[in-house]
């Protein structure tokens, strides 16, 4: 089995763990899998999954990624805190102007 214990990728650490627990146990039980199941098909310990669906731990990007396979979810909804949509729009957005300059202005 191939351990991710102690690995982190910044981009999905910043995830509501709220949020992510229950998507991820959701699509879990959905499927009628326990946490041993979910672990063996990532070819992780069950024990760093568990801690995957608590928000101890963040999977790096390969193994996100084979958990968006997995569950059939985009990476974007399971582990960010917008789903693709708000993100899209939240980085297209033209950016605000500054208050300071507001109060200059005014």
């Amino acid at each position: 089995m191939v351990s991710y214990k102690g690995e982190h990728n910044e981009m999905l650490g910043g995830a509501n763990v709220s949020r992510r627990r229950d998507k991820l146990v959701a699509l879990r039980l959905e499927r009628g899998w326990s946490q041993e199941d979910v672990a063996k098909q990532l070819r992780v310990t069950t024990s760093f999954y568990g801690m995957i669906e608590q928000g101890v731990r963040t999977p790096r990007l390969a193994l996100a990624l084979a958990m968006e396979s997995l569950f059939g979810v985009p990476v974007s909804e399971l582990f960010l805190k917008c789903n693709q949509t708000k993100c899209w729009e939240e980085a297209t957005k033209p950016p605000q102007p500054l208050k300071l300059l507001n109060q200059i202005v005014s």
